[in-house]
């Protein structure tokens, strides 16, 4: 509950952001949130493979302790600028007239953004209340 609550209440903050010109989707801002995403998804493709192959896993980054909760911080907060890039990519799609396709490509993306960033706060809060 405590992260579906903390997706819909950073969604709308982002959203409150981004819709009074707060936070601006810049290119060096695009630049930023992409390179941090692709290096994210970087590490998780590399721990899944140690995990299947090797059944082990990338010391302290996926493990309770403070790189651990940094880490998963991290990755829940780049999360949560990819939604400035997805209101982006709507805002600017229907300012220039993009066929129809366009909306799912859209819709998808938010989708996935919202997907993404409810597994980062579960992760987090996994860690969080961990007894570990």
């Amino acid at each position: 509950m405590q992260a579906l609550l903390a997706t819909f209440v950073t969604t709308f903050v982002m959203f409150g952001l981004y819709k009074y010109r707060i936070v601006r989707a810049t290119e060096k801002f695009k630049s930023v949130v992409m390179s941090a995403s692709i290096a994210i998804a970087i590490v998780f493709v590399v721990q899944f493979v140690m995990r299947m192959a090797f059944g082990s896993s990338i010391p302290f980054l996926f493990e309770t302790s403070p790189l651990g909760i940094g880490f998963a911080a991290f990755v829940a907060v780049i999360a949560s600028l990819n939604l400035i890039l997805d209101f982006d990519l709507i805002e600017n799609g229907a300012a220039q007239g993009a066929p129809k396709a366009m909306e799912w490509l859209s819709a998808i993306a938010l989708l996935a953004t919202l997907v993404w960033m409810y597994y980062s706060f579960l992760r987090l809060l996994g860690m969080l209340n961990s007894d570990d």
